[in-house]
């Protein structure tokens, strides 16, 4: 009995499950994407995105042997508005 778990379904079972629920059988599995998970996914891709400028920008700053810790705050602070940028530029996509 499938279900009770003591045997799982066949593939013709599957698609008469599915052509009663009038769909196509591979969504039977499928897993509908939630809010929480896109914006789970937006939040690890933007952490991402500021993570490589940052590397970007100290990469530059620290292959100049004559940049000084001073310089490379100085070039670090162009920072927020990359960032907004960054998080802009993701929310437009999501529209």
């Amino acid at each position: 009995m499938i279900e009770l778990s003591h045997q799982f379904p066949t593939s013709e079972v599957l698609e008469r499950i599915a052509a009663a629920f009038e769909i196509e059988s591979y969504l039977l599995f499928a897993v509908p994407p939630s809010p929480e998970n896109s914006m789970e996914r937006l939040h690890k891709d933007i952490i991402r995105e500021i993570r490589e400028v940052v590397v970007e920008v100290l990469e530059k700053a620290l292959a100049d042997k004559h940049n000084s810790v001073e310089n490379i705050c100085l070039e670090l602070c162009f920072f927020p508005s990359e960032t907004h940028r960054i998080i802009g530029s993701r929310m437009r996509r999501l529209q």
